[in-house]
């Protein structure tokens, strides 16, 4: 009888030990995971702080009454049919300029009558409202703070008046946009996919358009790009070519097969300089701009399919 109860006492010892660690165990983990959302919350509530503003019309008034040295900031209100990229050109500013000077922005739809941010300069606009933030800036951009104090002539008691109801404009110079709306980093994640194969000026967008030889609205399904003729042609991405020859309105055309289900088009070429089944990488001459098939001058027509669907190649290449 003692021998059992001994037996009974070491199995529920045993029992014991055994509750107590899955209960330490499951404390551990669930510590943890509090760690790491805490870790990722301070991490959104860091970038939400750069911005503190309730929403844009806030932001938009704010930066209205700010100033910075050396650097204009306007107001653009956007006209019917202007776009992003238009309105950049027209400021002697890049496309990231116009992202990192406009926080709420949620993706690159130019819409008619609503108002942006555009600096004069090639950079980003960031708030600030302590140390912390400034410090911040510094270190995601990679500029010391005493060159950031300098480009926005800041003195050395700037924190003095930064109180949590006090913002500053930060005015970064040439760099990009790192604090970002979750929609406009997943399109910087599409911009790493592809380059543009070849520099020139775009003379017809993606979208509805009147048709250059009937003048009838008709659907383009890419980008013109015009360049002299003879211009080399690059793959803006890695992959296998799927076709090369002769394709009706697109004269000599080639296209390429990439990952994830992408394709893309290289149409009125003059010369082609790849085969098909030839394997291709990103950048690699593969023919010289024409104005062969349904064209009415020298230019590339370049197009972008996912999954068979025609894509707006600018949400790729800007």
């Amino acid at each position: 009888m003692k021998n059992e109860n001994k037996k009974v006492n070491s199995q529920r010892t045993k029992i014991i030990v055994c509750i107590i660690l899955w209960i330490a165990l499951f404390i551990i983990i669930v510590f943890n995971l509090l760690k790491v959302y805490a870790g990722l919350n301070g991490s959104a509530k860091h970038e939400e702080g750069l911005n503190l503003f309730v929403d844009k019309t806030e932001y938009l008034n704010f930066v209205k009454n700010a100033k910075i040295e050396g650097v204009e900031i306007r107001i653009h209100k956007i006209k019917k049919g202007e776009n992003y990229w238009k309105i950049a050109k027209n400021y002697g500013v890049n496309i990231d300029t116009i992202i990192g000077a406009n926080p709420y922005l949620k993706d690159l739809l130019a819409r008619g009558g609503e108002e942006i941010v555009v600096p004069t300069k090639k950079g980003v606009l960031q708030i600030i409202n302590s140390k912390k933030d400034f410090e911040k800036l510094a270190t995601q951009y990679g500029v010391k703070i005493e060159d950031i104090k300098k480009i926005n002539n800041i003195s050395s008691n700037i924190f003095e008046f930064l109180e949590p109801d006090k913002v500053r404009l930060i005015f970064i110079p040439d760099v990009k946009p790192k604090v970002l709306t979750k929609e406009m980093a997943n399109l910087y994640a599409l911009r790493e996919m592809f380059i543009s194969p070849l520099a020139g000026r775009y003379t017809s967008l993606f979208g509805f358009r009147k048709d250059p030889f009937n003048g009838e609205r008709a659907f383009h399904g890419g980008v013109d790009i015009a360049v002299p003729m003879g211009s080399l042609i690059c793959a803006s991405a890695s992959g296998e070519v799927v076709y090369s020859g002769w394709l009706g309105g697109y004269g000599n055309a080639i296209k390429i097969k990439h990952k994830d289900g992408y394709v893309t088009l290289y149409g009125h070429c003059s010369k082609l300089l790849v085969k098909t089944g030839d394997k291709v990488r990103k950048g690699q001459i593969i023919a010289k701009a024409g104005s062969t098939g349904r064209s009415t001058g020298c230019h590339l027509h370049f197009t972008i399919w996912k999954d068979g669907k025609e894509q707006n190649p600018l949400l790729f290449l800007w």
